[in-house]
């Protein structure tokens, strides 16, 4: 197993005391860190101790881990490999992070499946898996060593983010969380988007307009409206998605543009719009205006 630092202060009372002559002056002890080695069995476990000294020190050191063993050690021992330790009444601190849910296929029943894998310390052999989805899911006693775990046949869930929760099987307060995205199966949510709008060259005062765009998520069919430069209604109708492009024809010389709106019939919230100039627009023009007085009679 990888060995681990554990700084003191975390996790038990280390004391060093100097064993120096009382009219030496003062030494300095410090950076004591202990790193630890894989449980031999139940609360015992190897470890290492070492420090920085300084200043007059003595020959030799005495130590005491939470009051459970003693000893004198010379400093030129350092490092410190310390046998089997006892330590009553020790509990690790159960960890699990770096949690990630992958959402996977759906089948034809609109159900998917998440794949979800995360790391983990000092915890115990199995672990719970929830999921908000309906009215919840809970699978229990699941084992670590099945990690990354595939939860198969879960119901959609169209609108809201899904919670993912992992708790240790004996300790519920080891968990961890995290939210994912909506996963849904029967439906795509309505999107309109790449609207473009090919208009021809003037012939006279008419001209023509091809619609089109990409869809997803949508009814059969869709509404449109044209509207002149003012904000006036032009033109309004309903057609097939199925049958785009959309062609438009106009005859019009007094509008410098129009705006094409198109929104699904069954969503109108489901929307784009596209502004496009007229190239048959004519704009009333007055000039070189003279005005020559006459010889009075």
């Amino acid at each position: 197993m990888k060995s681990t630092v554990i700084y003191l202060q975390a996790f038990f009372f280390l004391f060093v005391l100097n064993l120096s002559h009382p009219l030496k002056a003062q030494c300095v002890i410090s950076n004591i860190t202990v790193e630890t080695f894989g449980c031999e069995s139940g609360d015992t476990f190897f470890s290492e101790i070492n420090f920085d000294y300084s200043g007059d020190v003595g020959e030799d050191f005495t130590y005491s881990i939470s009051g459970q063993q003693d000893g004198v050690y010379p400093y030129d021992a350092l490092p410190l490999y310390l046998d089997v330790i006892d330590v009553p009444d020790f509990d690790f601190l159960t960890i699990i992070y770096n949690l990630t849910a992958i959402p996977g296929d759906c089948n034809g029943q609109d159900q998917f499946e998440m794949t979800v894998d995360f790391e983990h310390e000092f915890t115990s052999d199995f672990f719970d898996l929830h999921i908000n989805i309906g009215n919840g899911v809970v699978i229990p006693n699941i084992p670590y060593t099945d990690l990354p775990y595939t939860a198969t046949g879960l119901s959609e869930q169209c609108t809201a983010d899904i919670l993912i929760s992992i708790f240790d099987s004996e300790d519920d307060g080891c968990v961890h969380s995290m939210l994912t995205s909506p996963v849904c199966c029967s439906f795509n949510l309505c999107d309109l988007s790449n609207l473009v709008v090919d208009v021809n060259d003037c012939d006279g005062t008419e001209f023509g307009a091809s619609v089109n765009f990409d869809f997803i998520g949508t009814s059969d069919e869709f509404d449109y409206i044209v509207y002149d430069d003012f904000g006036v209604e032009v033109e309004t109708g309903t057609y097939f998605y199925s049958n785009l492009p959309l062609d438009l024809s106009f005859d019009n010389t007094s509008d410098s543009g129009f705006k094409v709106v198109i929104s699904d019939q069954d969503d109108i919230t489901c929307n784009i719009f596209q502004d496009f100039d007229n190239p048959c627009y004519q704009e009333c023009l007055i000039y070189d205006l003279t005005a020559v007085p006459v010889t009075c009679t």
